[in-house]
């Protein structure tokens, strides 16, 4: 007896354990098995990669239609696909091309006048520091070919603006940006709507003077709804923004676990300045993970963000005078990395991914380069650049945090002169930031195993003629398009984005 003559049921059991193209593939043979498919959630949750599929931006997959839970693991899987070439010589081409005209935009000062940079990426909303002020836009709806901005609106934070972090609020409808500014220091937490009907109203929660000094080690971190600076010596600042709630507190020093290799490198992460120690928050949970990076390895210190902190009664005031209070860790791993060319090594903290309600993962992405040892053919095809994705279960129920049993790893042969262009810095889990050569083409781009069981690999993107020229002519400009042209590729859409000094590209490959 075959599947359509079984009960509704029967037939959901026997698709369980299949993967999410299978069952696409089963929806696609007949109206009959469309129509299961797409009126039955169990289809697609059931699968064996089920955690491949990511809701939209303030949503949960608990809350999708099974209508809509199709259409984005579909798209999803046709997507990885794509990405996934035949072959490794194989150049991808984009299917297809959008041009924004930046100049039609009234930005201050104009686009061509001073080039991006800190990049942030969520679906549809771009955003990124210029000048002394944050750029957010928003692409317009649907599969379109518009010529500007959906939405657009720039947030100027003030002459001595040094650094800022943007995060999406809960609810998926706002922006959340957290900025420093110098002279005196000040840190501050701004809320930018991001819905249609108010887009770029903005609301400041915080804006409160920090006990910063002059060129001392910091980093930052913002969520919905805490804020966080770290400090050296374990000193953190903790903000509950929305409740204006907060305190200073030392995490207790444990005994350092040193039984790694040496570690040396570079953190390689927007928000760290200089190196030194971290902080990254847990989605939609009082809970961080306190990243201490030193020589001897990286080590992790999941923190329960303390609930009685004091009400802040003045945000004009400074909080140098706050007392100190003392945070212990719930728990500590330390997690050792292969030790190829330890110099030449770049960490990104990727941040949390969650595959199941109670299962969190937490993605740090290493680059390495492993070089021939014979020194008479240094400048020659001999080097490899290796990136390393390592996954650390960090889950509320779990007591003894462990690494997932296989780290990802990726390698590709480059020459020595071409490694710069290689390296990226990654803005999420899913998206990264790198420089455009001005004539070395195609870009190499990795692309790790994505759930939909294809593997990793490093693809080669095809950029066109034009475009190949456009970035040859940036450096006439100048006002800093000369250092660099940034690029952006996001892996689950698997588009390009190139910054020119006459607009951005968007390729979709």
């Amino acid at each position: 007896m075959g599947i359509l003559a079984l009960p509704a049921e029967l037939s959901l059991k026997c698709l369980e354990g299949l993967s999410i193209q299978d069952v696409i593939n089963v929806a696609q043979t007949c109206s009959r098995l469309r129509s299961l498919v797409l009126s039955n959630r169990l289809a697609l949750l059931n699968t064996s990669n089920s955690h491949a599929i990511a809701a939209p931006r303030g949503s949960a997959i608990a809350d999708l239609s099974s209508q809509c839970l199709y259409k984005i693991a579909a798209k999803s899987a046709a997507v990885s696909k794509r990405l996934h070439a035949d072959s490794p010589q194989e150049r991808l081409v984009s299917v297809k091309q959008v041009f924004y005209d930046m100049s039609s935009i009234s930005l201050n000062p104009p686009w061509r006048d001073s080039s991006p940079w800190s990049f942030f990426l969520s679906e549809d909303i771009l955003a990124f520091q210029r000048a002394r002020s944050v750029v957010v836009l928003k692409c317009s709806p649907g599969d379109s070919t518009p010529s500007t901005w959906h939405r657009w609106t720039q947030l100027d934070l003030g002459k001595e603006l040094y650094q800022a972090r943007c995060s999406i609020s809960q609810d998926g409808h706002s922006l959340i940006i957290a900025s420093v500014a110098l002279y005196p220091t000040r840190l501050s937490v701004d809320e930018i709507c991001l819905t249609d009907e108010h887009f770029g109203i903005r609301r400041t929660h915080l804006r409160i003077l920090t006990p910063l000094e002059d060129r001392q080690m910091y980093s930052l971190a913002v969520g919905d709804p805490y804020v966080a600076m770290v400090f050296p010596a374990r000193r953190i600042l903790i903000i509950n923004w929305r409740a204006c709630v907060g305190a200073i507190y030392e995490l207790e020093d444990p005994d350092w676990i040193n039984d790694a290799p040496v570690l040396e490198g570079i953190l390689n992460d927007e928000h760290v300045l200089w190196g030194g120690d971290s902080l990254v928050f847990r989605p939609g949970e009082p809970v961080a993970v306190f990243v201490s990076f030193k020589t001897g390895g990286i080590t992790l210190h999941t923190i329960d963000i303390p609930s009685d902190m004091p009400v802040i009664q003045s945000f004009s005031a400074s909080i140098s005078g706050w007392t100190n209070r003392v945070l212990s860790a719930r728990s500590q791993f330390t997690h050792n990395f292969p030790n190829l060319n330890g110099f030449e090594k770049t960490f990104n903290l990727l941040g949390f991914r969650s595959r199941s309600a109670s299962s969190w993962i937490f993605d740090i992405c290493t680059e390495d380069v492993e070089r021939n040892p014979d020194l008479s053919t240094l400048y020659q095809w001999n080097h490899k650049m290796i990136s390393f994705r390592h996954s650390i279960d960090l889950s509320t129920r779990c007591s003894q945090p462990r690494r997932e049993s296989v780290v990802r790893s990726l390698k590709c042969q480059v020459r020595d002169e071409e490694r710069l262009w290689i390296r990226r810095s990654w803005i999420s889990d899913t998206a990264f930031r790198f420089g455009l050569p001005e004539d070395r083409f195609p870009i190499l781009i990795p692309i790790f195993e994505d759930g939909h069981g294809r593997g990793g690999s490093f693809i080669q993107l095809e950029i066109p003629a034009f475009l190949k020229d456009s970035v040859k002519q940036a450096k006439e400009f100048g006002s800093w398009w000369d250092i660099g042209i940034a690029g952006l590729f996001d892996t689950p859409s698997g588009k390009l984005y190139v910054f020119l000094p006459k607009g951005i590209h968007v390729l979709q490959y």
